[in-house]
């Protein structure tokens, strides 16, 4: 049989979930489904969850721009009774610095930045010297500029709610010393984000969120998708819930969310997203490659690109084929965007219920997909 390689886009969380998974997880009867029987495994798994665990949240898998299997269970808003749909906006949480990164290759592709200008260029002010003077936008793409990160920082947990722009954000951040020196090693941060999102304001005269809104979610046509505040009550956004009883995670909150951090998008939104990336409606094919490209080596099977991972998910030897993958994922209740590129496949998880079972969920799904005849 032929090798073919399976590419899936995602954030580098995956490489905690990808960890846990084995070639033998799955039984062979599970293996080398087709369509009709992906979706009926995978239905009958949200609804096992669903009764066992109350999950939350919408699934959609598609081939193309074809959904295959679309589930959407539980309430958006337990006050409201107002139930969860593949409309529905969840809280991407770290998912979001995707965002970061395609608006970043966009002006590059634009020629108004390049991967070797340093911060200094663009905020000649940045108090640190050595990531005012060395650190490139590359390294920050990379995290390889030796930040921290400001969600660790008391300052931020004390001021989260009165942080309303990308300079806000940055003015708990720039005294910080650095890790080590840029470019010495990897190491993630929401910090090296941030810096990113008060460059594209800088660069572009806009606002990080009015970018990002004329520029990738509306030419997706992600009509659902935003930033929104707190206290925003009209957008139908999920809320999120620590548990059955109704604890909202609207505490850890800030007011608004960042470029690092905290943007919204439903089930069908990520569905546009990675058509628009497919038919080079927000950059062209070389610039989408240059984003995915690896360059850095994470460990076993995972690798690093431009604020995405690639990790591999290691085929039984019954298959020809060794399938791989490039992933987002975000730890906050439920945020995985998955994109088997070469075989056009997504897969999308959201949730707002802190439901324990959900990662294995999850990893069933990026099992059977993988080994499946679709």
């Amino acid at each position: 049989m032929r090798r073919v390689q399976q590419y899936l886009i995602a954030c580098s969380f995956l490489v905690l979930l990808t960890s846990c998974i084995s070639p033998n997880s799955i039984p062979l009867s599970e293996r080398g489904l087709d369509e009709a029987s992906l979706a009926t495994i995978i239905d009958q798994q949200v609804e096992k969850l669903f009764a066992s665990d109350g999950f939350s949240g919408s699934v959609l898998i598609a081939k193309g721009s074809r959904p295959i299997y679309t589930k959407a269970t539980g309430y958006a808003d337990r006050s409201q009774n107002r139930l969860n749909t593949l409309n529905t906006p969840f809280n991407l949480g770290p998912m979001s610095k995707m965002f970061t990164a395609v608006a970043v290759m966009q002006l590059i592709e634009r020629g108004d930045l390049s991967l070797l200008d340093t911060v200094g260029k663009y905020l000649p002010d940045y108090p640190n010297r050595r990531i005012n003077r060395t650190v490139t936008i590359r390294q920050l793409l990379s995290h390889r500029s030796g930040m921290g990160d400001y969600i660790d920082s008391p300052s931020y947990r004390r001021i989260k709610d009165f942080l309303q722009s990308q300079q806000d954000f940055l003015d708990i951040i720039t005294d910080n010393a650095l890790y080590f020196r840029p470019n010495e090693r990897y190491r993630y941060t929401n910090s090296g984000a941030v810096v990113l999102g008060r460059i594209v304001e800088i660069v572009t005269g806009l606002s990080y969120y009015d970018y990002v809104r004329s520029n990738i979610f509306q030419p997706a046509d992600m009509m659902s998708s935003d930033y929104f505040t707190k206290d925003e009550t009209s957008s139908d956004k999920a809320i999120g819930y620590l548990d059955e009883f109704g604890t909202t995670n609207e505490f850890t909150l800030g007011y608004i969310g960042s470029a690092a951090w905290g943007s919204y998008a439903s089930a069908n939104d990520l569905l546009k997203y990675t058509n628009a990336l497919k038919m080079n409606t927000l950059m062209q094919r070389g610039a989408l490659q240059q984003l995915l490209e690896p360059i850095l080596d994470l460990g076993p099977d995972c690798e690093y690109a431009f604020l995405h991972t690639i990790c591999k998910l290691n085929a039984h030897s019954y298959y020809a084929e060794r399938p791989s993958y490039m992933a987002f994922d975000g730890p906050v209740r439920g945020a995985s965007y998955f994109w088997f590129k070469d075989r056009d496949i997504v897969i999308i998880v959201l949730s707002n219920g802190g439901n324990q079972q959900e990662s294995d969920l999850v990893n069933k799904i990026l099992q059977w997909v993988a080994y499946s005849d679709v």
